[in-house]
């Protein structure tokens, strides 16, 4: 191993992306140099300093470059698939080549640097969670947090920490989840400065909030709260966590509150969890008024949530969205229409060869059938559509599909 390659990965093992990317930018003509500095260069689309498009032609402009070199250096030709498979543009199955993309550089990195494989696998977890391969990604964020906790390096020691906690908490074991974001806090508390450290803070209040425990959510809170006050950059992980937690309040003050500020987040994000969250505070509207004009902004936050999940490749999600168009339809007692949705979802995820979510969608049309055979009578009935949401929980059913799981 070169001088330089040790050095460089000493960056990204310490997550010092924007130190490498300044190191390497008087070096470009060295092959090792550009691969560190392409790849430290992602932190310039995190901090909005640079367009995607821009940094992706960048990348594309040296493929021949590395793809001659893969057999001389293959760690900076893995460096670089890794940031290329990350980098794809949005279209249809993209998801599934930047799985393979990936796995090819994490192939290479398992072969000669296991700290670095655990490092970018990450990614490659994330990817296997959006498609709901949850055991998948489990098992890389597992082996990915026992070797970084056996490194020096707190940094990439609180990102696994994240990582894994965030799969406990898809399965709803929030003890476990719950520890590893404290575990991620303690580990970054030192070194405020640095992204993870609100990221962490951000994870443990919602952590707290989706596991019932608002006492302990409101102390993480006002700890983010008193981080972003002074570091102002970070203030939508405050404002996420204040709208969530105002959500879950029983008070119909704070409830209203907290829709002002997903509205006012939504404007300026294009992030689906926020669509998301909206769209929980209007079910709770319509289960409260039980008025079919709130049904309509329900459908449209829906709609929403339908292209965004697709534009970005997060197939679950998008699984999900189609569960919720069915329901949609059945309120309305249309059992043909929202079985005929639920078929449209699982020919798509059958056409990607995504059996898992094939599952989920062949898992809900049994229910649907199910739920219609319950309460066909009233469904079908001249009762007034208010009558039917409180008979037939039919708004409860609906809020099922924004906490569906595996």
């Amino acid at each position: 191993m070169n001088i330089d390659y040790l050095q460089y990965r000493e960056y990204i093992l310490n997550n010092s992306y924007k130190e490498l990317y300044e190191l390497t930018s008087s070096k470009l003509e060295d092959h090792t140099s550009l691969a560190y500095h392409l790849f430290a260069m992602h932190y310039k689309l995190f901090n909005r300093e640079l367009d995607i498009n821009t940094y992706y032609n960048n990348l594309i402009k040296h493929r021949a470059n590395f793809e001659a070199k893969k057999e001389s250096h293959p760690m900076e030709y893995a460096i670089y698939l890794a940031r290329l498979g990350n980098t794809l543009p949005k279209r249809e199955r993209v998801v599934l080549e930047r799985i393979k993309l990936v796995e090819k550089a994490l192939e290479i990195f398992n072969e000669k640097d296991g700290e670095l494989w655990a490092c970018v696998s990450t990614n490659l977890a994330s990817y296997y969670q959006n498609l709901g391969e949850f055991d998948k990604s489990f098992k890389i964020r597992l082996e990915s947090y026992e070797i970084l906790h056996s490194t020096k390096y707190n940094e990439s020691k609180a990102l696994a920490s994240g990582s894994l906690g965030s799969s406990y908490e898809s399965f709803k074991q929030y003890d476990q989840a719950l520890e590893l974001y404290r575990e991620a806090v303690e580990l970054t508390r030192d070194n405020p400065g640095r992204y993870y450290y609100p990221y962490s803070l951000n994870k443990l209040c919602i952590g707290y909030i989706n596991s019932g425990n608002l006492e302990e959510a409101t102390i993480s809170l006002d700890e983010l709260k008193s981080y972003t006050d002074e570091n102002q950059e970070y203030d939508i992980l405050y404002l996420t966590a204040k709208a969530i937690y105002l959500k879950n309040s029983k008070r119909l003050s704070q409830k209203a509150e907290a829709e002002k500020i997903l509205r006012q987040l939504n404007s300026d994000e294009s992030s689906f969890f926020i669509e998301l969250e909206l769209c929980d505070l209007l079910l709770y509207e319509l289960r409260i008024t039980g008025e079919e004009e709130v049904l309509l902004e329900v459908e449209e936050c829906i709609d929403i949530l339908f292209e965004k999940t697709r534009e970005a490749n997060l197939y679950y999600e998008f699984a999900r969205t189609y569960i919720q168009k069915s329901r949609l339809i059945l309120i309305r007692g249309d059992f043909e229409g929202a079985n005929q949705k639920l078929e449209e979802g699982k020919l798509f995820f059958q056409s990607l060869d995504l059996m898992r979510l094939v599952k989920v969608v062949e898992d809900e049309m049994n229910r649907l059938e199910t739920e219609f055979r319950k309460h066909k009578d009233i469904l079908q009935s001249n009762a007034s559509f208010a009558e039917k949401l409180e008979k037939l929980e039919l708004v409860e059913y609906m809020q099922q599909a924004l906490n569906y799981q595996r």
